[in-house]
């Protein structure tokens, strides 16, 4: 009996991974651990699987994430049980809030250990809870599983995944797996086609006859695509100009397309916004747009990106097969952009002087300077380093991808993130960093360390979470040093030493900092600028 547990345990594991490669999984990432151990042999019985190892779960999570994100295909990966599932956590709330496919697989002890006492055992039925988009507890030595379902099952469990992560939790009786020889499944896997969603015509021609003349295209996240040029044609047609976010992967070198638009939202309200994609970088951006009468929102998923609750009109559909469809449409070209474009002239203007005169190193400058230089893919961790890309940063160059985990905006996961994104674009890569996320994953560089593909690790050092020092309690100095602004010492060539890997840090003062980002407003505020 206890041999044919062993038995039932490999043949479930094996006959998973490979519907899991029949449905087109192609990488597959692990943290090692004993109760994963017939899960370890399954990935194994594949030939010659894309695998990466990693001591940490929450690392190795993240780096799956990347993938991932980087490459829009799923991304399998599996831990052991107890605390080793917890540390999957924040990435699988970052992969649900940012729609990664991610396949999550968990190895569980049986349910009768539940409650019992038995050492590393949690319940960890529906422990994501609503951050998977789908779940089941599968146990894999269960004589009665057969190899229909699990084909059916996995391959379920993979299209779902198109929308965020999923999780099949194992459960696992000892002895984990047998020496008796495993016959490869024969079961047929179900293929799904990908949704796909066109606007009818009655939909083009009812939004198209509302659009008005003083309109907006607000561009938010977006996967990287090579052809936007459909998104160009739209707004020429309309004569509307494009405010396109950091990770909009739309910023490019054309006229509708106007930088630096932060600077220019004042009292002029538009009379509608025409949002694709996720959600917006820029607070201000957000609140400016949400003044608008007519908020149409065009996104591939139904996830609502509506913080302000002011969207009137929403459509689930790819924004560039919408800006492709519906341009036949559109009859009449407004003007309004004339005057969008003479405000990017003279901000531009206004920027170029402040970065002539203000030569050293600044947290502005750098974005502004990556403007010229930047040649390849881009990473960005969370508070001010997206934030400074996003209203500095217009490439001039080729377009490459730009990413950020903006899911739930944490600082945790980001040199491993980083990694995956090298990894899933089979490209080197520019992470840019602060030194607070930095501190979060400093085991990553581990991960730096054995990428395959250079991963340049930029960390902005400003002693502290820089980005607090633009809020109000910063003025609170008793409180803000010790319970806010995490003011540390640390340098990071230490740890560069420590992982052999190399690591560019520049050291900023937060002060200083603040003190650029209100001069660049100042000197901009006879442009019709507000407060960055």
């Amino acid at each position: 009996m206890l041999e044919e547990t062993g038995f039932y345990n490999l043949r479930s594991a094996k006959s998973l991974f490979h519907h899991l490669a029949k449905c087109g999984v192609e990488v597959f990432c692990a943290s090692p651990g004993s109760s994963s151990v017939p899960l370890a042999l399954g990935l194994s019985s594949l030939e010659n699987p894309r695998t990466m190892v990693h001591f940490d779960e929450r690392g190795m999570a993240f780096h799956a994430l990347g993938i991932a994100k980087a490459s829009q295909k799923p991304v399998a990966l599996f831990c052991t049980s107890g605390t080793a599932v917890a540390n999957l956590f924040p990435a699988i709330m970052e992969g649900a809030m940012s729609r990664i496919p991610l396949i999550v697989i968990t190895a569980d002890r049986s349910q009768d250990k539940y409650f019992s006492g038995e050492n590393q055992t949690v319940v960890q039925q529906k422990i994501f809870a609503d951050y998977v988009k789908f779940q089941i507890d599968l146990s894999l030595s269960d004589p009665f599983i057969t190899e229909e379902f699990l084909a059916k099952m996995i391959s379920h469990a993979v299209f779902m995944s198109q929308n965020g992560p999923v999780h099949i939790n194992c459960q696992v009786r000892w002895p984990l797996f047998s020496s008796k020889e495993i016959p490869q499944s024969s079961a047929i896997s179900t293929h799904y086609e990908k949704t796909v969603s066109i606007p009818t015509e009655s939909t083009l021609d009812r939004w198209s006859k509302m659009f008005p003349e003083k309109g907006v295209i607000v561009v938010g996240a977006n996967p990287y695509k090579q052809d936007i040029s459909s998104l160009f044609a739209l707004a020429e047609k309309l004569g509307w100009p494009i405010f396109a976010d950091i990770l909009s992967n739309c910023r490019e070198n054309h006229p509708n397309l106007i930088p630096y638009y932060q600077f220019m939202l004042k009292e002029e309200k538009p009379d509608c916004i025409l949002h694709f994609g996720d959600g917006l970088t820029s607070k201000k951006l957000q609140d400016w747009a949400s003044s608008s009468p007519y908020y149409f929102h065009v996104a591939d998923h139904s996830n609502r990106h509506d913080p302000k609750h002011r969207v009137t009109h929403r459509l689930e559909c790819d924004p560039f097969v919408f800006c492709e469809k519906i341009l036949p449409y559109v009859e009449k070209k407004s003007k309004w952009i004339e005057s969008w474009q003479e405000k990017k002239k003279k901000i531009s203007e206004k920027l170029e002087e402040y970065f002539a005169v203000n030569t050293g190193v600044s947290e502005p400058k750098i974005f502004w300077d990556l403007t010229e230089t930047l040649d390849t893919p881009l990473f960005l961790s969370n508070s001010m380093p997206v934030r400074n890309a996003d209203t500095f940063l217009f490439p001039k160059g080729a377009r490459h991808p730009i990413l950020s985990n903006r899911g739930v905006s944490g600082s945790d996961g980001v040199i491993a993130t980083a990694t995956g994104v090298a990894e899933g674009l089979k490209k080197g890569t520019l992470l840019i960093l602060g030194d607070i996320a930095a501190l979060h994953d400093l085991n990553s560089l581990a991960l730096v360390k054995k990428s395959k593909y250079p991963v340049t690790t930029m960390i902005i050092n400003n002693g502290g979470g820089g980005i607090f020092s633009f809020l109000p309690i910063a003025e609170k100095k008793e409180v803000f040093d010790e319970f806010i602004a995490t003011i540390h010492d640390f340098k990071f060539t230490y740890a560069a030493k420590m992982f052999d890997v190399p690591i560019i840090e520049i050291e900023t003062n937060r002060e200083e900092n603040v003190r650029h980002h209100q001069e660049i407003t100042d000197l901009c505020a006879s442009c019709f600028c507000t407060a960055f």
